[in-house]
């Protein structure tokens, strides 16, 4: 096929040119363009110009035979009104240094010198070598059936807003959903949607198959950019305007080494999308659980940090809120010659500290560091110091789509229980930390005000240690205060700290009989007056949702010992006993549950009926 030779002069008919202007549709926008104003010196030689004036017939037309431009019409309505401006005198060149995207981007494609003229060519190698370079530079608004084309083979079309948006089958080919939209759903309107937030999308589409290969396309922003968000969701583009800093094999990877038994994972904050303020990442994250930091430190260094935790904001706005929770580093790229990497922390590294919108986490010497700390990863971002000014982070929730596993069989429940000598008790579960999460609040809801109570505790090296308690766990009325209550407590070595897998019974002594729960914006305080944890039971030898001289915002981190003269005589001890003569029943003196369970013992049918009858013939006895 030759291509036309239109000029300035020649008959308006469809898209051709009438008088120095032609009618040309851009992007569903119809306009008549100053088409003429190409034809001068300094502009005959842009690639727009060659295009419009030579290659006009090799152009797609819409349904009504008017050429077709796969572009944004603001840059050519743009245009139009510059070339205007030449025409009267008013400027004297085409600058875009008063321009906003995307008018740059499609003025640098369509200003670009063309390496063929406007003219027909001379048929030898040089002109052919020339025209396969114009080729390559406009092949993407020339139809796919020429030689070189590449612009698609039809124009589609869709009605929003009460206009036309208009694209080609070439730039929604890598779009599915956005795809249907345009072809299996094109005749229906789009409702319930900006017509400003389709153009958006559709434009970004455009631009990413208009790049090079391996370019960076900016994703578009506006006013509105939660809706926008949410437009690009329902259409299917929204991870690729704004990918995610690993690939997925890497990140699939990544979710392997964290651990998560079937792990699930949903993206709750991105820097490129959200932007990079405390303000922005807060009510992202505020509230959900299992929470994986992607930081691409440089071009070099990327991170990740598992936090396994739900993080919320401390009351006070300008303090902060410490965590205990299992940590995970991971070096991704750029510290070790090998993949990815796992940096095993130390356990009282394993913690985040969450600053309040007013305040700042604060190091050992009370000066402010920033808005959160989780462990010492500056140092894997190939840093010399701590302070690290990164590009981009992420941030997802990841959790485990099938259920936790108990912590103890049912025969060794059944044991348990009969080990606390209420041997016609059946165990209720009420709270399991793995299942309801780890904040304070869901214990209290679950537990309420139910008595006679077994916890069990998962050390995740392996040991397990069980308390029972008559009484509660039910916080005071004052929600800063703190509450203790004399009851019977016993403790338990499950498995780990003697010889053997049996239970064994470890009494404590009366004085040590007590259990005491902080208010819900509360700690418990240690010997000295310190705020110190949620629940303190037996005098201090267990301790849950303890932190180090600070509030923490969930239970996992715990401490549990006796006195060495408590341990029992016929049993023998396999643990650590401190130079203090305190013997650990942990892998660990403080450690970081794997899980906790708290049921109710509930006396039996048979017990509440002889309990009733017991009862009765008291009230009948003469007064």
């Amino acid at each position: 096929m030759q291509a036309s030779s239109s000029t300035g002069s020649s008959q308006a008919t469809g898209g051709t040119m009438s008088g120095g202007v032609t009618q040309i549709n851009v992007g569903g926008y119809v306009m008549v363009f100053p088409s003429g104003m190409l034809l001068r010196e300094g502009l005959r030689g842009t690639c727009v110009a060659v295009l419009l004036h030579r290659f006009d017939e090799w152009m797609l037309n819409d349904a009504d035979g008017t050429i077709f431009i796969d572009a944004d019409p603001l840059y050519f309505i743009w245009l139009s009104e510059k070339l205007c401006r030449l025409m009267h005198g008013w400027v004297n060149e085409i600058k875009t240094f008063d321009a906003v995207q995307p008018i740059p981007f499609y003025h640098d494609i369509f200003f670009a010198e063309s390496p063929i003229a406007i003219d027909k060519p001379t048929e030898d190698s040089q002109s052919q070598s020339a025209f396969r370079s114009f080729m390559d530079m406009m092949g993407a608004f020339i139809k796919s059936s020429i030689k070189g084309g590449r612009g698609g083979a039809e124009v589609l079309s869709v009605t929003v807003g009460g206009r036309t948006l208009a694209t080609t089958d070439a730039t929604l080919a890598d779009c599915d959903t956005l795809n249907d939209r345009f072809t299996k759903y094109g005749r229906t309107p789009i409702v319930g949607v900006g017509a400003h937030h389709v153009d958006l999308i559709v434009d970004f589409a455009r631009r990413c198959r208009l790049s090079p290969d391996g370019a960076v396309v900016p994703p578009p922003s506006c006013a509105d950019q939660d809706e926008l968000v949410r437009v690009s969701e329902m259409y299917g583009v929204l991870e690729a305007m704004y990918p995610n800093i690993l690939a997925n094999a890497v990140m699939q990877t990544l979710l392997i080494m964290i651990g998560k038994k079937q792990p699930k994972m949903a993206c709750l904050f991105k820097t490129s999308l959200h932007g990079s303020s405390y303000a922005s990442l807060a009510p992202q994250v505020v509230g959900r659980r299992g929470l994986l930091f992607v930081i691409k430190c440089d071009d070099t260094n990327t991170i990740a940090v598992f936090a396994d935790t739900k993080l919320h904001l401390p009351a006070d706005p300008t303090s902060e809120l410490a965590f205990e929770c299992p940590v995970s580093l991971f070096s991704v790229c750029g510290a070790f010659e090998e993949g990815i990497t796992k940096i095993d922390l130390p356990q009282d590294e394993q913690h985040v500290v969450v600053a309040g919108t007013q305040g700042a986490v604060t190091e050992e010497d009370g000066e402010p560091r920033g808005k959160a700390i989780s462990s010492k990863a500056a140092s894997l971002c190939g840093a010399e110091t701590h302070d690290v000014a990164v590009q981009r982070v992420e941030l997802f929730q990841v959790w485990s789509a099938v259920s936790a596993d108990p912590i103890f069989s049912a025969d060794g429940l059944r044991a348990l229980v009969d080990a606390t000598g209420m041997t016609d008790a059946t165990p209720q579960l009420l709270y399991k930390g793995e299942r309801d999460g780890w904040e304070p609040e869901a214990m209290f809801k679950n537990v309420g005000d139910a008595t006679d109570l077994l916890l069990l505790l998962k050390d995740p090296s392996g040991p397990i240690i069980a308390a029972h308690i008559e009484g509660g766990l039910s916080p005071p009325a004052d929600p800063t205060g703190e509450e203790t209550t004399p009851c019977a407590v016993s403790l338990f070595s499950v498995r780990g700290a003697f010889e053997g897998d049996g239970i064994t019974k470890i009494d404590l002594p009366k004085k040590a009989q007590v259990v005491a729960v902080a208010g819900r914006q509360g700690a418990v305080t240690d010997k000295d007056g310190e705020p110190c944890a949620k629940v303190c039971i037996a005098k201090g030898r267990l301790w849950l949702g303890i932190g180090n001289r600070r509030p923490t915002g969930d239970l996992r981190s715990c401490q549990v010992w006796v006195k060495k003269e408590e341990l029992p005589a016929d049993k023998k001890y396999v643990g650590t006993i401190t130079n203090e003569g305190e013997a650990r029943l942990a892998s660990s003196f403080n450690f970081t549950l794997a899980d906790l369970e708290i049921y109710t013992l509930q006396p039996s049918a048979g017990w509440q009926w002889v309990s009733a009858v017991a009862s009765l013939m008291m009230d009948s006895r003469p007064t």
